[in-house]
């Protein structure tokens, strides 16, 4: 029997350590092959706009460049040597009322005039008349029957040991040694490459599960169909509760009222006999109608006429007022479509010629813009008067394109600052602080509610109020990735629910404020420890899946007004996406009184029209990259 020798048993070792390793290798390469296209994936996917995949136009992030056109070297506008296009007079026939513009005296001489002008020049304008609803009173009488005493009612119709002496098996050993060393440092790097690419490609599907709802995006860049957090359950069927206050449309007053149709029964509808006499409280039903939408022409004819002392011809000028071709109201009309409506200057002009049969140009409702901006200017100086001398405000910026650049929309920021009354809009190419100063004013001394953004950093902290509706939309980010800070999140998102639940009773007058500040204790405590928790476990590379999380964590920590400061102003915390939704307030406990007016106004890049009438108080603000004016939008809440 041959002698054991222990080398043998070694080596033995040592080649199943090798074949382990080389199986470990495969598997991790494998890992990593599958990894690195999982990646190259969720990076294509990333990628993906309406320009290079099947998605929508709608589906692309506001401010997504579009492919730059070819340059052709030409400027913008109409080409030298182009077919002139402009507005042509409309027959007389067709025109509502003529005004006969005639010179009274010799521009030469001074001397009177006499006589006719038998080809004057004409200007027309075009105006929609007085916008106001026709109101019809139905009313349905009741008669009783005087044969039977039926009362009939007239209806609405409906990472080598030493060798000491030569051995081949020694040898072997280091050789073996060395391969399981050197497959060692192999399994290290490709077990750091699957950890690098494994954290990558949950940072790419947590960007990829991104939405207005659990991160800092807009609603306007989720995609259709995106559904919404569901609502928790309330056991009530949906509509009207039983019991609750009925809302319905009240009848107009007799003289708001253009006509009236007395609806009285003929016969009884028990018996059949003819009625007679009258119902001195006939049931009320109103009918409310606009009047036929046409277009009013006044044409102003600017007569010519010879002087006969120096035979000078004087031709008296149309009036100021009358210079546009388009009245007031008209233009109104336009700036309210295009504005507050949002239409686009091509819809402006196909909808006046679609309900109103008047021809205007593209051009025409760039121009009327301008008007409208200078119309407003003293308006918009007053609102900003009014926000930057405010007790609360609520300052955002978003991103926002403001002419082209090198055949691309030039990037620039669209920043508000509101109050429960007033909004001021201003468009900078700056996201910078400076611009937070000039909206707000150097001077302001009001409770300001902002986002984490650096640009409010100079404000005082001890008046700064974080946005909760960006707190809110962090914590169900950290619920959406999983992991340990789904735990954090969903207990960071209680203690939210319970400050927001005993708020709404210190605001309804259910809770007294010293025992919410009381119970406001352990909400802080609760919340910093989660954060500081959120934080350690950030920097010890815990399984968070939120890269943000320890950043943010830092940043609840920083000051009195963290997550949980400043409870005496957090009602208005939530109020901080008007920009992001287009004007629409959510405030949380401030509410805006009703029939009170709000302005709305504009930095450079707003652009109006000039209104007059009831249509005026109603017009809507359009960014135009083609101007650098500001306006401002008054409406009613």
């Amino acid at each position: 029997m041959a002698e054991f020798d222990p080398k043998d048993a070694r080596i033995a070792e040592l080649e199943a350590q090798v074949a382990a390793r080389d199986a470990v290798i495969v598997e991790l390469m494998a890992k990593v092959e599958a990894l690195t296209a999982r990646v190259a994936e969720l990076e294509a996917r990333l990628r993906q706009k309406s320009s290079n995949s099947t998605k929508p136009p709608s589906s692309d992030v506001p401010g997504t460049p579009r492919p730059p056109k070819k340059p052709t070297g030409r400027r913008p506008g109409g080409q030298p040597g182009h077919k002139k296009h402009e507005r042509g007079l409309l027959p007389p026939e067709e025109v509502q009322h003529f005004v006969e513009w005639v010179p009274k005296e010799c521009r030469g001489c001074g001397s009177r005039l006499a006589g006719r002008d038998c080809e004057p020049r004409r200007h027309q304008v075009v105006e929609v008349p007085p916008l106001s609803a026709i109101v019809t009173e139905y009313r349905s009488h009741a008669l009783e029957c005087g044969a039977c005493g039926t009362v009939t009612r007239q209806p609405v119709p409906a990472a080598p040991p030493l060798v000491a002496e030569f051995d081949p098996k020694d040898a072997r050993i280091a050789e073996l040694e060395a391969q399981v060393a050197a497959r060692d440092a192999v399994i290290v790097e490709l077990m750091a490459k699957v950890e690098a690419l494994t954290a990558r490609v949950a940072e790419l599907e947590a960007r990829l599960r991104q939405k207005s709802s659990n991160s800092t995006k807009p609603p306007s860049s989720d995609v259709p169909g995106t559904p919404r957090p569901p609502k928790k359950p309330t056991g009530r069927r949906p509509g009207g509760q039983p019991g609750h206050k009925k809302h319905e449309r009240g009848l107009l007053p007799p003289e708001e009222v253009q006509h009236f149709v007395e609806w009285v029964p003929k016969e009884c509808r028990g018996c059949g006999s003819r009625l007679a006499g009258r119902d001195c409280e006939p049931r009320r039903h109103q009918v409310v109608e606009v009047p036929p939408l046409s277009a009013i022409v006044t044409e102003y004819r600017s007569h010519a006429l010879e002087c006969g002392a120096c035979g000078t011809v004087t031709r008296q000028p149309v009036p100021a007022h009358a210079s546009s071709a388009f009245g007031d109201r008209l233009s109104a009309l336009a700036s309210l479509l295009v504005g507050k409506y949002r239409l686009s200057k091509r819809l402006v002009k196909d909808a006046l010629s679609d309900m109103l049969g008047v021809e205007v140009s593209v051009g025409s409702v760039s121009n009327l813009e301008g008007e409208m901006t200078d119309a407003l200017a003293p308006a918009t100086a007053e609102a900003l008067a009014y926000v930057q001398a405010a007790d609360k405000a609520h300052a955002d910026e978003t991103g926002w394109v403001e002419g082209r650049k090198e055949g691309r929309g030039h990037r620039a920021w669209l920043w508000v600052a509101a109050t429960a009354l007033v909004v001021v809009f201003q468009i900078a190419r700056s996201r910078g602080g400076k611009v937070a100063k000039a909206l707000l004013g150097e001077d302001f001394l009001g409770i300001l509610t902002t986002d984490r953004w650096a640009g409010y950093d100079w404000y005082d902290k001890g008046l700064r109020q974080l946005c909760w509706s960006h707190i809110t939309r962090d914590f169900q980010g950290f619920i959406d990735r999983g992991g340990e800070g789904c735990r954090i999140g969903e207990r960071l998102m209680r203690e939210r629910h319970r400050f927001f639940k005993w708020w709404h009773r210190v605001r309804d007058g259910t809770l007294a404020r010293e025992d919410f500040e009381q119970r406001m204790k352990k909400v802080r405590r609760t919340v910093g420890r989660l954060l500081r928790e959120a934080e350690v476990r950030a920097e010890k590379k815990y399984p968070l899946h939120e890269p943000r999380l320890e950043g943010m964590s830092r940043s609840a920590q920083g000051g009195a007004h963290g997550e949980c400061g400043a409870v005496e102003e957090a009602s208005g915390g939530v109020a901080h996406q008007w920009a992001e939704r287009g004007g629409v307030l959510p405030w949380e406990g401030v509410h805006a009184q009703p029939a009170v007016p709000v302005v709305e106004s504009t930095g450079e890049g707003g652009a109006w029209r000039r209104g007059g009438g009831g249509a005026a108080g109603e017009a809507g603000f359009v960014p135009s990259p083609r101007r650098s004016r500001t306006g401002c939008r008054t409406r009613r809440h």
